[in-house]
């Protein structure tokens, strides 16, 4: 589990907006040893907190929204010798699990903005990457990762403007080997 930055690029009335909020991660995954020692293939399952906030010049304040996604993300890792150092890389699958617009949006009420479901796509894919260590002696580890996210599809189900994902993730949890077998790296 950890903390993660959402930014999501929306192209509103042909202008990107950048915007960011803080948000949720945690999850579990289970890693397969490949017959090259350095290689792991990893399946992760997880909850991602994410959402939209910027400024809304049009209707005066801000909008908020908070958009809660289950993932899927299969991937291989590359650990390196000696070092307990590792890189991986892979798509993860994210179906909602939540879409809210935040109190104190200030469009009309009647607007197809303030339907959730209207105004967002309930799937999005796109590559994940990591970067990680995992320190310790024995078959548990703590585990210390940073990741990063962009998503491929447009989440929005308004004409003329699309919203994308991109999560920045710090996350911290403990890992330990269902197997006795140990390497000469790790």
């Amino acid at each position: 589990g950890g903390a993660e930055a959402t930014s999501t690029i929306n192209s509103q009335a042909g202008k990107s907006i950048a915007d960011s909020r803080i948000g949720i991660q945690m999850g579990t995954g289970l890693g397969y040893i490949l017959p090259c020692e350095y290689l792991r293939a990893y399946g992760e399952c997880y909850f991602s907190a994410k959402g939209e906030k910027y400024p809304n010049d049009a209707a005066g304040g801000e909008f908020k929204s908070d958009i809660s996604y289950f993932s899927i993300y299969p991937n291989l890792r590359y650990y390196t010798p000696y070092i307990p150092v590792y890189a991986g890389a892979g798509l993860y699958f994210a179906g909602t699990a939540c879409r809210k617009t935040a109190e104190g949006d200030t469009q009309a009420e009647n607007s197809q903005h303030n339907d959730e479901k209207k105004r967002y796509k309930a799937i999005d894919i796109g590559p994940k990457a990591a970067i990680g260590t995992e320190i310790g002696v024995g078959s548990v580890r703590l585990t210390l990762e940073a990741s990063y996210e962009y998503g491929f599809v447009n989440i929005s189900k308004i004409d003329g403007i699309k919203i994308k994902n991109q999560t920045l993730s710090l996350c911290a949890g403990i890992s330990f080997m269902l197997t006795e077998k140990r390497f000469k790296h790790y």
